[in-house]
């Protein structure tokens, strides 16, 4: 299947005038040949696409579990050096 950019997918719609202008079926056969292959191209570059965003969403998900964690972790330190501080207080005065 041959490579094609953005332009060539926009330039590659045909319009009912032009088919009108193939005299030959052979020519009106390889036009719809050609949009068939840009089609399953497209068709493949939107598959990818949601494939990588799905995995996109899975990596923020656990990025932001990962975030929760540190945050419960970070509370209960926080409550431990507030435990010691006042105990160590205690003991100085």
């Amino acid at each position: 299947m041959a490579q094609m950019d953005d332009k060539s997918v926009l330039s590659a719609v045909v319009t009912r005038e032009q088919v009108e202008k193939f005299d030959d079926v052979a020519l009106l056969r390889d036009k719809c040949m050609q949009l068939s292959e840009q089609l399953v191209q497209c068709y493949s570059q939107i598959t990818s696409a949601r494939e990588e965003a799905e995995i996109a969403r899975g990596e923020m998900n656990a990025l932001g579990q990962q975030r929760e964690n540190l945050a419960i972790e970070n509370a209960a330190l926080q409550v431990e050096y507030n435990a010691l501080r006042s105990e160590l207080r205690t003991k100085m005065q």
